[in-house]
C-alpha cells in the first residue's frame, strides 16, 4: 500500500508491530460532524418525554452491541445501583450482544433501564443529547482492533463519559486529554457503580466534562480536521509525494 490509514494510536502500535513501514502510516480518527450534532436542551428533549425519564440521570449505550464489545460489566454495575432511584439506563441500537445484555438484565430481575432500536439519523442529534451521561465498551483484547466511533458523537452533544475498556485504547486516551469522563476496567461492575453514581450526584462536573468534551471535538476531533487530513493524504498520493 501507498499508505495505511489508522483509526488512533492503539490501532497505529499493533500495525506498526505487524512491520508495516512508519512512513507510510497516517493516523485519521473517525469523527463526528458538529453541524449535525447540535446540543438540546434537557427540557425540550422528546425522547426523555417519550421515555418517562423525569428528572432523573439517564446513561446511555447508543449503537452497535458488537462482538467486540463489553456488556457484562454494564450488568454488574447496574444491579448495584438498581436501589438508586436518580439513574435510569437506556439501550438503543442492535447487535450480536443485545440479546445477550438484556436476557441477563431481565433474568437478575433488574427494570432501571430503557430499550429501543436504532434511531432515524435525522433524530441522532437529539437522542444523543436526551442522555446525561454516555457509555462506550471495549473488551480485553480488542485495543487496536477497532476504535468506537460513538464516542466522537457523544463528545459533540456535550456530554461526559464513562469509558470501560483499557486504559491504553484510543478511545481512553481522548478522554483523559479532554478530561471529560472515566475510565473503567472490564470486568470492574464495582468502578462502574461508583463512575455512574459520581456523575449522577455531580451536575455541574457533568456540565463541566461534557463542555470539556464539546471544545475538544472543535480543537482536535470533528469532522473539519479529519477531512482535511484525508484530502491531503489522498493528494499527496496520487501525486506519488513521499511524505
Amino acid at each position: 500500500a501507498d499508505a495505511t490509514v489508522v483509526l488512533g494510536r492503539c490501532m497505529e502500535r499493533r500495525v506498526l508491530d505487524k512491520g508495516v513501514a512508519p512512513g507510510s502510516l497516517e493516523r485519521i480518527n473517525v469523527w463526528s460532524d458538529l453541524d449535525e450534532r447540535p446540543e438540546i436542551a434537557r427540557s425540550d428533549n422528546a425522547y426523555r418525554r417519550e421515555w418517562s425519564v423525569g428528572d432523573r440521570v439517564l446513561v446511555m449505550y447508543s449503537g452497535n452491541f458488537g462482538i467486540g464489545h463489553d456488556v457484562a460489566t454494564f450488568v454488574d454495575g447496574m444491579e448495584r445501583l438498581a436501589s438508586d432511584p436518580r439513574i435510569l439506563f437506556a439501550f438503543v441500537g442492535d447487535g450480536k450482544r443485545k440479546p445477550e445484555l438484556i436476557a441477563e438484565l431481565r433474568r437478575r430481575g433488574l427494570a432501571n433501564f430503557v430499550e429501543a432500536d436504532y434511531q432515524p439519523r435525522e433524530r441522532l442529534a437529539e437522542l444523543l443529547s436526551a442522555a446525561d451521561v454516555h457509555l462506550a465498551s471495549m473488551q480485553d483484547g480488542w485495543a487496536g482492533v477497532m476504535v468506537p466511533s460513538k464516542l466522537y458523537g457523544t463528545l459533540a452533544v456535550g456530554r461526559p463519559v464513562i469509558w470501560v475498556g483499557s486504559e491504553e485504547s484510543e478511545a481512553a486516551l481522548v478522554i483523559k486529554e479532554a478530561e471529560c469522563g472515566r475510565a473503567v476496567r472490564p470486568g470492574d461492575g464495582a468502578a462502574f457503580a461508583d463512575a455512574v453514581r459520581t456523575l449522577a450526584s455531580d451536575e455541574p462536573l457533568r456540565a463541566a466534562m461534557g463542555a470539556r468534551a464539546r471544545q475538544a471535538m472543535f480543537d482536535r476531533w470533528d469532522a473539519r480536521h479529519a477531512l482535511a487530513r484525508w484530502s491531503q493524504l489522498l493528494l499527496r498520493v496520487s501525486r506519488g509525494i513521499a511524505r
